[in-house]
């Protein structure tokens, strides 16, 4: 009984049965599967999927933007440049003037008559009123124009270009803290007084494209400053409506 071997298949898998030389009353089985040459399973094991944190992808993306600064600077040391963007023409004036609204001289005649009995704000301060204070000639409300007061008393009592120039940033930041963005319209403060220098002979340019040309300058803030600076109404302004 000892020696008696019968073999039984599991489908992929012979086992072979075998009494027990230990134990009379135990039965082993053996594998009849050569060792040396194992079944290769068909199953693929999957690595578990990680999930990509929001730190992953902000680190992933500021990544991309150092290699991407870092091959810009290598192009412009090996003297590969950028063609700079021609800069877009202000228009001066439309092609086509707006058509004038019906009874709009009557209504710009009430407003006047209201608003010669209400004194405002754009009255006694803004960009218009600012000049007045000057006494350098070269050179929107309260806040702006509480900013623009404590900078000219910063700056010796007149905003002039060259005061400008000579001042430190966190004179020209304490000054216009109170306004929004002011570290940013501090760095447009500083260039706008070189380009001014530079360029322009210490004054104020006398074309949008000028103006626009400064930085931080836009088209409103460029018409509105050729109009106080240097009494110019153009007709992108004026067209048809401008009261008789």
């Amino acid at each position: 009984m000892a020696g008696l071997k019968r073999t039984i298949s599991t489908g992929t898998t012979r086992l072979s049965a075998r009494a027990s030389p230990y134990n009379a009353g135990a039965t082993s089985f053996e594998s009849d599967t050569n060792p040396a040459s194992p079944r290769r399973s068909k199953r693929i094991k999957l690595e578990p999927k990680v999930e990509e944190t929001l730190e992953d992808i902000v680190e992933t993306k500021e990544r991309a933007v150092k290699v991407e600064s870092a091959t810009s600077g290598a192009s412009k040391k090996a003297g590969v440049a950028k063609t700079p963007r021609k800069p877009k023409p202000i228009p001066q004036a439309l092609a086509v003037p707006h058509p004038a609204p019906p009874k709009w001289q009557e209504t710009y005649t009430t407003i006047k008559q209201m608003r010669a009995r209400i004194l405002a704000p754009v009255d006694t301060m803004g960009c218009d009123q600012a000049q007045h204070k000057e006494t350098d000639p070269k050179t929107k409300d309260e806040v702006t124009d509480a900013a623009v007061s404590k900078l000219r008393d910063a700056l010796g009592g007149s905003l002039t270009v060259d005061a400008l120039i000579v001042a430190d940033d966190a004179t020209i930041s304490e000054a216009i803290g109170k306004v929004g963005f002011w570290r940013r319209k501090t760095e447009y403060i500083k260039k706008t007084a070189q380009r001014l220098r530079d360029d322009f002979d210490s004054d104020v340019p006398k074309t949008v494209d000028e103006l626009c040309s400064l930085p931080g300058v836009g088209p409103k803030m460029a018409f509105l400053a050729l109009q106080v600076a240097w009494d110019l109404y153009l007709p992108y302004f004026s067209l048809a409506m401008t009261p008789t």
